[in-house]
C-alpha cells in the first residue's frame, strides 16, 4: 500500500500531454492553446469613431460647423473635413481625413444644418486609434493559455478560424458487477442500480474530457476482457468495481494481462482499493465500486490527470483552511477525506461541518457536500476548532 502523495506522483509522472490538434474556434472553449499567436495586422485597422457624433477638427469648434454629410460604420467618406465643417459619424466608422476628434451627439446642438459644440474638445478625443488594441507583429496569446470567450473573440477579430490546441481526452467508462443494473431497469432482490457510470461521465465532462459509456460488465472474465478490448482506442480507461479482493474481481487481473499495474492500494479512506496502470499504453484507472469512493478517487487523481492530458499547468484544485465545527475521532491510520459543508462566520473565518455518516456507500452525504475535509494520517482526536485543509468540490 502506498501513500496519497506517492500515488499522485506515479500517476502524474506516467500521464502524458496529448498531441495538439487543429480546432475551430467554436470547439475550442476551455481548451489550452498549443501555439503562440502573433498578429499579422493592426487592430483597429484604422482610426475610427468611439462614439456616435460628429467628426471635426478639434481646434475648429468655437463657431457652429456646417454638417456636410453622414458616415455609417462600414462606409467610406470620399473627401476631407475642412475648416468650418463637420461630418455626422456613427460608432466604428473610419475617421475621415482632416478630422482629429469626434464631438458626441449629447455634447452638441444642431440647428439649420449646422452643429454647435457645447463642450471643449481635445485632439484624439472619442477616437480609437489604429493599432491601439493590437499592433502588427505582437504576440497576442501565448502557448499554454486557457481559451475563454475573450481570447476566442481576439482570435476571431484577427480573422483566425483554426488554431492548434491540446484536445479533450476520450475516456472509456465501464461499470462492473453481477449485481449492477442500468438505472431504467426494474430492480430485483440483491441488485443495485448503476450510479457510477452517470457520476463518472459527469465528472469526466466537468473536467473537460469526453466520456464514452461502455455499459455494465458482469463478473465474468471473458466479458471483462471484451470491454477492455473495446476501450483500446480511448486516451484513458476507467472502471468501477472489480478491484477489491473478492473471488470474482477480474478487473485488476485483466489489466495486468493486457498491460501493467503500478499500484492497487492507497493508504486513504475512502478509496483504498484503487488501481492505476497502463493498458494498451494508455492510463488505466480501476476505481472502487462504492460511489463515494469513486468520486473521491476521481477528484484526487483522475481530474488532475485529465487536465495534464489537456495541457493545463494547474492540475489540482486549490485547497483552503477551515475550522471544524465538531470533534472528529480518527481510529484508522490512513488519511481520511470526509464530506463537509463550508460556511463563513461573522469574523470571516471558514467553518466546516460534516454532512452526516461517512460510509463510502452513502451517496447522499456526497450530494450535499461542497468540500472534502482532509484528516491527516495517524490515529487520534481532532477537537472542535482545529484548523484542517479542505478541497472545494
Amino acid at each position: 500500500m502506498i501513500t496519497v502523495e506517492e500515488a499522485k506522483g506515479i500517476i502524474f509522472d506516467r500521464t502524458r500531454r496529448l498531441d495538439p490538434i487543429s480546432s475551430s474556434l467554436e470547439e475550442a472553449l476551455g481548451l489550452v492553446l498549443a501555439e503562440d499567436i502573433h498578429s499579422d495586422q493592426d487592430l483597429p485597422p484604422f482610426d475610427n469613431s468611439a462614439m456616435d457624433g460628429f467628426a471635426v477638427r478639434s481646434g475648429d469648434i468655437e463657431n457652429p460647423l456646417l454638417v456636410i454629410g453622414e458616415l455609417a460604420a462600414g462606409s467610406l467618406f470620399e473627401g476631407e473635413i475642412k475648416t468650418g465643417e463637420a461630418l455626422r459619424i456613427m460608432t466604428g466608422a473610419m475617421l475621415p481625413p482632416g478630422a482629429d476628434a469626434v464631438l458626441k451627439f449629447e455634447d452638441s446642438e444642431t440647428r439649420d444644418g449646422r452643429v454647435k459644440a457645447l463642450v471643449s474638445l481635445r485632439q484624439g478625443e472619442n477616437v480609437r486609434r489604429k493599432g491601439e488594441d493590437i499592433k502588427k507583429g505582437m504576440k497576442v496569446l501565448p502557448e499554454g493559455l486557457i481559451l475563454r470567450p475573450a481570447q476566442l473573440g481576439v482570435l476571431a477579430s484577427l480573422g483566425i478560424t483554426k488554431i492548434s490546441v491540446f484536445p479533450r481526452p476520450r475516456v472509456g467508462i465501464l461499470s462492473t458487477g453481477d449485481e449492477v443494473i442500468a438505472p431504467g431497469q426494474p430492480i430485483m432482490p440483491g441488485q443495485i442500480r448503476d450510479s457510477n457510470s452517470t457520476i463518472l461521465a459527469a465528472l469526466v465532462r466537468e473536467a473537460g474530457g469526453i466520456p464514452v459509456l461502455l455499459g455494465i460488465a458482469p463478473d465474468r472474465r471473458e466479458e471483462i476482457e471484451k470491454k477492455f478490448e473495446e476501450a483500446k482506442d480511448f486516451e484513458a480507461f476507467i472502471t468501477s468495481g472489480g478491484v477489491s479482493m473478492g473471488d470474482f474481481d477480474y478487473v485488476g487481473e485483466t489489466a495486468k494481462k493486457r498491460g501493467k499495474i503500478f499500484f492497487d492500494q492507497v493508504a486513504q479512506q475512502p478509496g483504498k482499493p484503487f488501481t492505476f496502470g497502463e493498458v494498451n499504453e494508455k492510463p488505466f484507472f480501476g476505481l472502487p465500486g462504492n460511489p463515494v469512493s469513486t468520486m473521491v478517487t476521481f477528484t484526487l487523481y483522475l481530474r488532475p490527470a485529465l487536465r495534464k492530458m489537456m495541457g493545463y499547468e494547474e492540475l489540482e484544485a486549490p485547497r483552503c483552511l477551515v475550522r471544524i465545527e465538531e470533534d472528529i475521532e480518527k481510529r484508522k491510520k490512513r488519511r481520511q477525506f470526509l464530506r463537509a459543508v463550508r460556511e463563513k462566520n461573522s469574523s470571516g473565518e471558514i467553518l466546516a461541518r460534516l454532512t452526516g455518516p461517512q460510509g463510502s456507500g452513502i451517496l447522499r452525504s456526497m450530494a450535499i457536500a461542497d468540500s472534502l475535509l482532509i484528516v491527516p494520517e495517524g490515529e487520534g482526536s481532532f477537537e472542535k476548532g482545529t484548523l484542517l485543509e479542505a478541497i472545494p468540490l
